[in-house]
């Protein structure tokens, strides 16, 4: 369920990010439109693609909202703190300033004419609060894909802040702009016109500006210094001869160590790729526990990837104490692989010697 849940996350937060696109240069040519004719037909292409960001966006709420009421906090806190208010906000944008405006232009254009847009249309066509809402839902979809494949985990808000504050700034410039563009409309329709070079350039800049947030996370990962005391495997020897259980479910163990099995943007040996990660490290880069022997560590295995991770401690048993959150009972489950499904939970605990 974690699986299905997640590719439809993903999924969605994929096609919000076409769509929108999509939605933003059909709201920033409208000006371009030779007649009333035409004007009015790019508003109802326009309408049309709102509702469907819309469905895009409900659905990966919901797929949030399942996520948060049936599994461990660990596995949706980004999701639901982070990407779904960003989805949200892009979409209420648009149904409180931008819809209301359209729904009048279309009233105004109703009557189709053949003849070239007026100074209102023009001016209407160029409003700020009908073509900056698009405008935003596009730079926050960017947003959401970003953190998707960038945001490290255990989730931090420091690695989100800065993103969300650059956000800020960046919705900010363009309302401005587009202020300043309805401003020109009220003075000569053929400042309004798109000229063939500066749609080339406003794409090549808007590609520029995608690989740029993608090589920072591309970046970023060749970083080990993420979180310097996160535990993984401890060295030892294998060994099959039958050993004695040094403490119960009930004995007193230490605070739990947190092991997230996860994907993100590594590079090793060269190659850029979506490698697996325990707390946002990949390898060769991955820390050990270091511990005193004979001490008794416990520690809460989360796998937020889609695929099945086989967890094995060189050379040492682990006891299972729980999974999902439910405590193991009847007799102790003692192992030295533990084999974690996408979305499952467990907690353990083991005795260096």
């Amino acid at each position: 369920m974690y699986s299905i849940l997640t590719y439809i996350d993903q999924g969605a937060l994929l096609l919000l990010l076409i769509i929108s696109f999509i939605a933003w240069n059909k709201a920033s040519t409208l000006i371009s439109s030779r007649s009333e004719k035409e004007l009015h037909h790019k508003v109802r292409s326009i309408k049309y693609w709102t509702i469907g960001l819309t469905i895009i966006v409900a659905i990966g709420i919901v797929a949030d909202i399942t996520l948060a009421a049936t599994l461990h906090h660990m596995l949706w806190i980004d999701r639901v703190l982070v990407r779904a208010p960003l989805a949200v906000l892009s979409v209420l944008l648009i149904w409180l300033l931008a819809m209301p405006r359209l729904r009048l232009l279309l009233v105004r254009t109703q009557a189709q004419k053949g003849h070239a847009l007026d100074l209102p249309r023009r001016r209407h066509a160029t409003d700020s609060a009908l073509v900056a809402p698009f405008t935003i839902t596009a730079l926050l979809a960017l947003g959401n894909f970003y953190f998707l494949i960038s945001l490290s985990t255990p989730f931090q808000w420091l690695e989100v802040t800065i993103p969300l504050i650059v956000l800020l700034f960046l919705g900010c410039s363009l309302w401005v702009r587009q202020t300043s563009r309805n401003q020109k409309a009220t003075l000569c329709a053929k400042e309004t016109y798109v000229r063939p070079w500066t749609r080339r350039l406003q794409i090549s800049g808007l590609a520029a500006a995608l690989a740029t947030m993608i090589s920072v996370p591309t970046l970023a990962a060749t970083d080990y210094n993420y979180l310097p005391h996160s535990p993984l495997f401890v060295g030892g020897s294998c060994t099959n001869e039958l050993i004695e259980i040094p403490f119960n479910k009930e004995s007193t163990l230490n605070d739990p160590c947190i092991i997230i099995l996860y994907n993100r943007l590594s590079i090793y040996d060269g190659i850029p790729a979506l490698y697996d990660t325990i707390n946002g490290i990949s390898t060769p880069n991955l820390s050990t526990i270091v511990a005193k022997e004979g001490e008794q560590i416990r520690a809460t295995i989360i796998n937020r990837s889609t695929v099945h991770h086989p967890l094995h401690l060189h050379g040492y048993h682990m006891l299972v104490l729980s999974h999902n959150e439910k405590p193991i009972t009847g007799s102790p489950l003692l192992t030295d692989t533990l084999h974690v499904a996408p979305g499952e939970v467990y907690e353990i605990a083991f005795e260096p010697k």
